[in-house]
């Protein structure tokens, strides 16, 4: 069968988008950590908003502290949430762009499609899960966390069809590569994708640490709890004051 953009898992859709001129392309992981931090800085933000009314109504004045760590944080947060890295399927080649959000993106490199290769790759550590990696003249440019082997694999596939780059099972016969299945072939994928377990053996633990997970994206949240620290100290601030 023929998959579609839409038959797509949520999460592959949530990696893969269509620009305004119909080309695929890979989110950046630089913007999502930038959209993480964004996401951190609008603690203090509203923090700093609610102490400046409560400073205005109090008239402690204080304001004028509040309304400058506002403004700083909004600025941050702008920045953040602006920033753009895309690594986009063209006809006969793959660019990577980065920019800001109304502005024209910006392209650092490019690399031929004939020189790229996708690689479904399990998640060792967490034995679970696998990676969808691309990789340009032997070098892995992007990384990406997608779910299950069966939902990793249909987005290579789709991207394999749709642009004629090679796609690579790093799973099924782990540490072994070998090409991908074609979405049209009679092979059922349910077993591979039920199981996602990737027992290791004394010959592998070398494989292994290439594929250890040094950090997680997700982990960045751990920063929520010095953004309350930081709302909390202007609260403390303001009622001292007051």
């Amino acid at each position: 069968m023929n998959i579609t953009y839409q038959d797509l898992y949520w999460g592959a859709r949530y990696h893969l988008k269509k620009d305004e001129l119909g080309q695929y392309y890979l989110v950046g992981v630089k913007q999502k950590i930038f959209v993480v931090l964004g996401v951190v800085c609008l603690i203090p933000l509203v923090s700093s908003v609610v102490m400046a009314v409560v400073s205005v109504v109090r008239g402690t004045g204080n304001e004028v502290f509040f309304i400058g760590c506002a403004i700083f944080l909004s600025l941050l947060c702008t920045v953040f949430f602006s920033c753009r890295e895309r690594f986009i399927f063209g006809r006969n080649r793959i660019a990577h762009c980065v920019g800001w959000r109304g502005l024209s993106l910006s392209q650092v490199t490019f690399w031929l499609v004939s020189d790229c290769k996708l690689t479904v790759t399990p998640i060792i550590e967490y034995k679970k899960g696998c990676w969808l990696e691309l990789s340009a003249k032997g070098e892995r440019v992007w990384r990406n966390s997608i779910g299950n082997f069966e939902q990793t694999a249909e987005l290579a596939d789709f991207l394999g069809v749709q642009h004629g780059i090679e796609v690579f099972d790093h799973v099924s016969d782990w540490p072994n590569i070998q090409p991908l299945f074609s979405a049209s072939d009679k092979v059922s994928v349910s077993a591979k994708s039920s199981a996602n377990v990737y027992p290791l053996n004394a010959s592998s633990q070398d494989a292994y640490l290439e594929y250890q997970v040094h950090g997680s994206l997700w982990r960045l949240l751990f920063a929520f709890p010095a953004a309350m620290i930081a709302a909390t100290a202007l609260y403390l601030f303001s009622v001292l004051s007051a």
